[in-house]
């Protein structure tokens, strides 16, 4: 079974990972990405950006929460469905919709019809 879904993660790590995103909700994150920097404008560096294998992900040492990537945030951060979530990244990096199969079958299969001999 195929579903069809507007939107796809892979263009936005394919502009810049997600850092746009984490610029516009943390502004003091910009350049201090590996560094450390507060959330809260306070003082303490308790909150770090890392770009692992192209994606940026976010991370609150003071929280103890897992590191999130940009749509991954953006859901906690606004409560939104995943698709909401890039829904929302697509309006930000004004990218357009695609048509994007998922569960598409990796591998088909034809039939093979034997001959008589």
């Amino acid at each position: 079974m195929e579903n069809e879904y507007e939107y796809n993660f892979d263009k936005i790590t394919e502009i810049d990972g997600g850092l746009k995103y984490f610029h516009e909700v943390f502004p003091q994150s910009i350049g201090f990405e590996k560094k450390g920097f507060d959330d809260a404008g306070g003082k303490g560096s308790h909150c770090k950006l890392n770009k692992t294998k192209g994606i940026w992900y976010f991370k609150d040492f003071k929280s103890g929460d897992k590191a999130l990537h940009c749509a991954g945030h953006c859901m906690i951060a606004n409560s939104l469905s995943y698709p909401k979530a890039l829904e929302f990244l697509y309006g930000l990096y004004c990218l357009t919709k695609d048509a994007v199969v998922l569960n598409k079958p990796a591998v088909t299969f034809k039939e093979i019809t034997v001959q008589p001999s």
